[in-house]
């Protein structure tokens, strides 16, 4: 995942075939990182890589990792401690009146509420952007 974007980062793909490509590799490694069989220690490295591979990801290639963060976290309580540290700023972000809002980590912060089993917050969160969007 650290290589996808410094790889495809000159690359020009309008057609979104690219993407697309991407995508699918994604679709097919994301299952196996989350079934791998890894101790907290080695787990909460990779999670700090995916982020920061996430983090520099120009074009959101690596989206679908967030889709799934809650997964990868690998437990519920690792899943807790990220929504802890994201909810905040999801909530300020979607709450501000202003549009053109945009965070992110707003999967990565859903998925974690999803896996941990806090429905309620998620609901609630849900019900503040004015284009709610989550599939």
């Amino acid at each position: 995942m650290e290589k996808i974007w410094p790889a495809l980062e000159y690359v020009a793909s309008s057609s979104g075939a690219l993407g697309s490509a991407v995508n699918k590799a994604l679709g097919e490694l994301v299952p196996i990182l989350v079934n791998a069989p890894a101790d907290g220690k080695t787990r909460d490295k990779w999670l700090d890589r995916f982020w920061q591979a996430m983090a520099d990801d120009g074009v959101d290639y690596l989206s679908p990792v967030g889709d799934h963060w809650g997964e990868l976290s690998g437990s519920p309580e690792v899943a807790g401690r990220w929504a802890d540290e994201l909810v905040s700023t999801l909530r300020s972000c979607w709450s501000d009146p202003n549009p053109g809002g945009y965070f992110y980590s707003a999967t990565a912060c859903l998925s974690c509420l999803l896996a941990t089993g806090c429905y309620g917050e998620l609901l609630d969160l849900l019900k503040l952007p004015r284009y709610p969007s989550w599939h």
